[in-house]
């Protein structure tokens, strides 16, 4: 019996023509109104904000700068598209310090210009740009303007970059917290064998710590001498620039961060503080509010003089080269961060070749990572550097395989409170044969290798196989400290003395040869102008790789094209979190870091930094 065809009903036939219609109309309008929005934001972003680019900021002839400081400080300037998609977000931008630094440099030199008001609110930032942004207010108190900051957050940080104004206040509820530098330490090796996992860990170096956590309960006597050796060189740092600012003998300063806690009142009769107030007191009036103008505006109004915010060689120039996060054999995908040979051989060959880029900076913030990503990494940062010289700028870290890059650099700086070093060597080998006992999950696998158990997390490995990892990691650190020797022209001997995973501060690394000269990215490019062969008091182009940048046509083409950038744009843990994290969860950061170097450590012997984790509190 032959089967009967179904015809369609024609009434189903003609719904499902009008609901094709309607889903296709407002997929149209959809795309119409994202194309409206982002053109819209485009315009807002070129103009910082205003509803015209045309429209000017009109300065007073005296002139008092105001300015709000608060959340994420970044490490590279967001171009005009990353704008658009930040607003679209609704997410604020964050600061950017060259464009600070560069507006109270010229500000520094404005007879209108009489004081700044400051505001410091809760700021996410490594101490490595603490340190930065002091040393921008610094430069601007310097040159005989004054600064008047209100701590809404006083806090360790916080307040070592209010001393660099002449008066600080705070709000009459605050409490004032000088904890100093502290180091949270978090061990879960009992907690893991409770869940079937036995971690066994191979390294180069009593120092190399990073994975101390999976195996112990509390930490190693070398682990610990190197976080108190860290802690008190950050500590120094605090008690000499505080005691200077605030004219107050180094004793008491280190008094007032073992106390740690102190009540309004009693930090302004110990002299930690001038009063109590808020940030609008004092500019209320008609005539001081015609004077308030922000740095924003101040900056925006001032672009087309002959000032510094203006290079004034356009075809010279440095090239700058932006290394964040951890180093990897394969980009991060969407998102930027992370550093791999295919993402940044591209820029370095661009430096290379580039002409009109006399020298080029390097800034590194990196805990490190891949041995061999990070020596690919070194290989065509010393064929630069036979080419044009190469300047170093770390930032927050830059151990271990960030060190690694570092090396053969022509200059290297750091600030005192970067962490850097960790010259050594780890590796993981993860078991969990207990899991079939406790939850009958088993691991097979099915190879003719003699190394399979390596592969197999079921089962554990031979001592035949840890020996033949450990030679492999002798190998690697072998040829880790040559070539530090190489670039840093030291003999291996001292080198290996100096690693063994040891980790310092900028403040130590400089007095052990390991970096050059303390400072920040303008202190980088200054030396760069030098080796150049450029004028160190002028300004000259910075060059940068625009190969990978956004090309907003090309974004909104479609929706999956829209949807890459919109991920390439999404808001970042910073990227050294799960080794030095900001975050106010460090189990939940330890945990990620966790996961990654799990699977990172079944592929690549790695160079990374280590397991603590350093409170800044904002």
């Amino acid at each position: 019996m032959s089967e009967e065809k179904t015809k369609p009903n024609p009434i189903v036939r003609v719904f499902k023509l009008i609901f094709k219609f309607i889903y296709g109309y407002f997929a149209f309008i959809g795309f119409i109104i994202t194309l409206s929005i982002f053109s819209t934001l485009f315009i807002l972003a070129k103009s910082d904000g205003r509803m015209s680019a045309g429209e000017e900021v009109t300065l007073p002839e005296s002139i008092n700068l105001n300015m709000e400081i608060s959340g994420e400080i970044l490490q590279k300037e967001p171009d005009e598209f990353e704008a658009v998609l930040f607003r679209l977000m609704g997410q604020k931008q964050g600061i950017y310090l060259p464009n600070l630094r560069a507006a109270l440099r010229r500000a520094q030199t404005d007879t209108r210009v009489k004081r700044m008001d400051l505001e410091v609110g809760s700021l996410k930032a490594s101490m490595a740009e603490y340190e930065e942004l002091r040393r921008i207010l610094k430069e601007f108190t310097d040159s005989g303007k004054e600064i008047n900051v209100v701590l809404n957050e006083p806090s360790d940080w916080n307040y070592y970059v209010a001393t660099a104004a002449k008066r600080i206040i705070v709000n009459p509820t605050s409490s004032i917290e000088l904890f100093g530098p502290t180091f949270h330490l978090i061990y879960f090796g009992e907690a893991l064998k409770k869940l079937g996992v036995d971690i066994e860990v191979i390294r180069y170096g009593k120092y190399k710590s990073a994975f101390e956590p999976f195996v112990q309960n509390q930490p190693s006597e070398p682990t610990l001498e190197q976080y108190r050796s860290m802690e008190e060189s950050l500590r120094e740092v605090l008690v000499t620039k505080i005691s200077e600012a605030r004219g107050k003998d180094a004793a008491e300063v280190s008094r007032w961060l073992k106390q740690s806690l102190f009540t309004a009142d009693e930090a302004i009769k110990a002299g930690i503080i001038d009063g109590v107030g808020y940030y609008s007191e004092g500019s209320q009036s008609p005539e001081a509010k015609k004077e308030q103008v922000s740095v924003s505006d101040y900056r925006d109004s001032i672009e087309g003089d002959d000032n510094p915010l203006v290079a004034s060689d356009k075809t010279s120039g440095i090239a700058l080269i932006n290394a964040f996060g951890e180093i990897s054999m394969s980009s991060g995908g969407a998102s930027d961060e992370g550093i791999s040979p295919d993402t940044i051989r591209d820029e370095i060959r661009w430096a290379k070749n580039n002409a009109d880029s006399k020298a080029v900076v390097i800034r590194i913030s990196s805990p490190g990572g891949s041995a061999v990503a990070s020596d690919m990494i070194w290989r065509e940062i010393r064929e630069l550097v036979a080419v044009k010289p190469v300047v170093v700028s770390m930032g927050a870290v830059a151990a271990s395989g960030g060190y690694y890059i570092a090396a053969p650099a022509t200059k290297i700086l750091a600030e005192t409170t970067t962490i850097t070093g960790s010259i050594g060597v780890i590796g993981m080998l993860p078991n969990f044969s207990p899991f079939e006992e406790k939850y009958g999950v088993s691991f097979h696998v099915v190879s003719e290798s003699d190394r399979q158990n390596i592969f197999n997390m079921g089962v554990r490995s031979t001592d035949q196989d840890k020996l033949m990892i450990q030679a492999s990691i002798d190998q690697v650190y072998k040829v880790f400290i040559e070539k530090v020797a190489e670039g840093r022209k030291m003999d291996v001997a001292t080198v290996d003395q100096l690693g063994q995973g040891r980790v310092y501060t900028g403040a130590q690394a400089i007095k052990l040869k390991l970096v050059d000269q303390i400072g920040g990215l303008q202190d980088a490019f200054k030396e760069a102008k030098i080796l150049g062969g450029l004028d160190p008091e002028k300004l000259y182009s910075v060059h940068t790789y625009t190969g990978d940048g956004f090309d907003i046509k090309k974004c909104l083409s479609s929706t999956t094209e829209m949807m890459r950038c919109l991920q390439k744009v999404s808001i970042k843990a910073p990227a050294i979190v799960g080794l030095f994290p900001l975050a106010n969860d460090p189990m939940q950061d330890t945990l990620a870091g966790v996961k990654r170097w799990i699977g990172m450590m079944q592929k690549e012997r790695t160079l990374v930094l280590w397991p603590g984790y350093l409170a800044v509190k904002n």
